[in-house]
Order: structure tokens, then C-alpha cells, then sequence
């Protein structure tokens, strides 16, 4: 009984915590929202960071990379609009706690990892939570996956200088691209969208940081 009162405290602490984080981000979205409430972050990381993994912010996980607060992942996902019938392409799968909200809020997932051993534990986190509308690729972000494409959304947890050509290549007429682009000293969240008549059109939002998006697939690991 201890043990049960303990995990829907942690629950509760990690709802609120979470809430009041997007509310200041300006997201609001219950539809939204929801998925954050289903996925266990702490499922996601070390177990040295379990108790870490309710709060806003961001967390080292294997080969040298981290998992960013969820606050900004959130954020980028309500400036994409994902619906339910969206195939959506995710550039760097990371732990797979990102992978795991977009299958909430869409049809199909195709992720790419550029760690191998990242996209080996992503796939087993997911299999773990019967997650079945997803797939994880081992590969080169930079070129998206001509297999599964066009694509409805694109989202990239990485941020570049100037936006990846095969990446908007690969979007469908309306579709749209996010990610953080770095602009001199500055990183803005970067909207792409791919209108029929204009071609790609550019928005600037908020300020974020993301680590780099870097080109081909990790050799050692």
C-alpha cells in the first residue's frame, strides 16, 4: 500500500509539475497534453535519474547525448498540429520518449537514430509499452527515409544552421517541419511549412537549444 501511495504521489508531482511547465510555455492543449500524462519519462532514462525524470529539464542518457525537458518538446509539437491520420517522421529517436508521444497523437512514427545503441533500447522501451505504430530506424537524419515518405509533420530534436534540403524534400504539400535553428549566437525554434503556391515558408519562434544535427550514423556506437 506504501508503495502504490508513493508512485501516485510521484504521478501527481510529475503531473502538476509538468502542467504548470507547459502552461508557461503557452500550451495548453488537452489533447496534447494527455500523452505526457500516459508516458512514464522516468521509464525513459537511468535509473539514477528515475527521480530527476518528473521535473522540467533536461537529462544525459547513453552516448554522450541527453533527453530535453519536455516543456520544449511539447512546445514544438503544438507548433506542428499533428491529427490523429499523420504519418509523422522524428529526427533523432533518442530514448524513445518523444517516439512514444507522437504515436499518441498520430498514425504512424518513423524515427532515425544516427547511435545504434540508442535505436536498439528505443525499440525495446516501445515494444515494452505495446506500442505498435511506430518504427525506428538506424540511419542518417539528414536524409530522412525515402521508404516511408512523403510525411504530414516532420520533427527534428536537433538543431542546424540551415534546414536539412532532403528533409523538406520529403514533406507533402501543407506539411510541416520544425526544429532549432541557429542564426549566429542565437537558436530560434525554426517552422517550415510547404505551401503549393509560395514553396517553404520560414517562421521564428521562441528561443531554444538543441544539441547538433549531425551528418551520417555513429561507427563505435
Amino acid at each position: 500500500m506504501a508503495a502504490e501511495q508513493e508512485a501516485g504521489q510521484s504521478k501527481a508531482f510529475n503531473t502538476v509539475a509538468f502542467l504548470l511547465a507547459m502552461r508557461d510555455k503557452g500550451v495548453w492543449d488537452p489533447n496534447l497534453l494527455r500523452p505526457f500524462e500516459l508516458i512514464p519519462r522516468q521509464r525513459f532514462v537511468s535509473s539514477r535519474f528515475a527521480d530527476l525524470a518528473v521535473s522540467d529539464s533536461s537529462l544525459p542518457i547513453g552516448c554522450g547525448q541527453t533527453i530535453g525537458p519536455p516543456s520544449s518538446l511539447a512546445l514544438m509539437m503544438a507548433h506542428l498540429d499533428i491529427a490523429p491520420d499523420h504519418t509523422v517522421l522524428e529526427i533523432g529517436t533518442g530514448t524513445g520518449f518523444g517516439t512514444a508521444i507522437l504515436s499518441q497523437l498520430s498514425a504512424q512514427v518513423i524515427s532515425v537514430e544516427r547511435f545504434k545503441t540508442l535505436c536498439i533500447e528505443a525499440r525495446v522501451r516501445l515494444r515494452g509499452f505495446h506500442i505498435s505504430n511506430t518504427t525506428v530506424i538506424h540511419g542518417d537524419g539528414m536524409l530522412g527515409v525515402d521508404d516511408f515518405a512523403p510525411f504530414d509533420r516532420i520533427l527534428i530534436d536537433a538543431s542546424f544552421e540551415a534546414p536539412p534540403l532532403a528533409l523538406l524534400g520529403q514533406l507533402l504539400p501543407g506539411g510541416r517541419m520544425i526544429g532549432v535553428r541557429r542564426i549566429g549566437p542565437d537558436s530560434r525554434m525554426a517552422h517550415y511549412q510547404m505551401d503549393p503556391e509560395r514553396g517553404v515558408i520560414e517562421t521564428l519562434g521562441p528561443a531554444m537549444t538543441l544539441p547538433p544535427l549531425l551528418e551520417g550514423v555513429s561507427q563505435a556506437l
